[in-house]
């Protein structure tokens, strides 16, 4: 998790909370992390995946073409020249651990008659590597290909590991660890992702707060819930819902985020 709710708490000095605090504090901190998940492009609390590539067709080039052939000699495929080549982007990074790579011209995305089985799977080291900076860290969220990659869309079935452990996002990364199925590199200081959150849903939280309870006027007008004609009349809700609830991310956390977004993304 990126932020918690005790963290915000402890950030905005409650030591006690109402209901309608406790309401609104829980709406700001999920859209908070929301709004670093959108910018970043990605999840950044490690977990364990399986995505499909590509994503779409690309169109080939020149009607030209290559034989891909693993290193055994018992497998080849004709692979159209396009836009997919040698490098392979995957969405979520950093890539921490490569379960399995199955490459199939007929996966169709899982669905294919015996889709991805045992002879469509790729050896690490051998017909495929992902671009490590330190044991269990690609940051660019790369794999390279001996050959090329497949371009027919959802060809391709990549079972990784990938994001930030707990001791990283709290900037605690000392030594390399398994942390539960978690990775942990040492030096990894992925606390700004979290110190970035924490901003956007204090200032998020207090914005709201002081536009829903004025000092003088006690809880301001809510959204017109009710009308009568007749000696006309009118009822206000005085709930949040009517006000603008959106965290929007401030410069310091946009700051603090910048080195962490996932430029490759844009390229999926």
């Amino acid at each position: 998790m990126i932020i918690t709710e005790s963290t915000v708490r402890d950030a905005l000095g409650m030591t006690t909370i109402s209901s309608e605090e406790q309401s609104l504090l829980t709406l700001v901190r999920t859209s908070a992390m929301g709004a670093v998940k959108r910018y970043l492009q990605y999840d950044p609390v490690q977990s364990q995946l399986t995505e499909y590539y590509p994503q779409r067709g690309m169109s080939p080039l020149y009607g030209g073409g290559s034989w891909d052939i693993n290193e055994a000699h018992t497998r080849g495929v004709w692979t159209p020249y396009s836009t997919v080549s040698d490098a392979l982007q995957l969405r979520r990074i950093p890539v921490r651990n490569i379960a399995a790579v199955h490459c199939d011209q007929n996966g169709r995305f899982g669905k294919g008659a015996g889709a991805f089985g045992s002879g469509t799977q790729w050896t690490e080291g051998v017909e495929f590597w992902a671009e490590y900076e330190q044991a269990n860290l690609c940051l660019s969220g790369i794999l390279q290909a001996q050959s090329c990659w497949y371009s027919e869309p959802g060809s391709i079935r990549v079972q990784y590991r990938a994001g930030y452990a707990e001791a990283e996002l709290a900037g605690e990364a000392t030594v390399e660890a398994r942390s539960g199925a978690d990775y942990v590199s040492a030096g990894v200081d992925a606390s700004p992702i979290r110190h970035a959150a924490l901003i956007a849903a204090v200032q998020s939280f207090k914005a709201i707060w002081a536009r829903r309870k004025d000092a003088t006027l006690g809880h301001l007008a809510g959204p017109i819930t009710g009308e009568r004609k007749g000696d006309y009349s009118y009822t206000i809700g005085s709930s949040t819902s009517g006000l603008d609830l959106a965290v929007e991310l401030p410069s310091e956390a946009i700051w603090l985020l910048e080195p962490f977004v996932h430029y490759g993304a844009m390229a999926l």
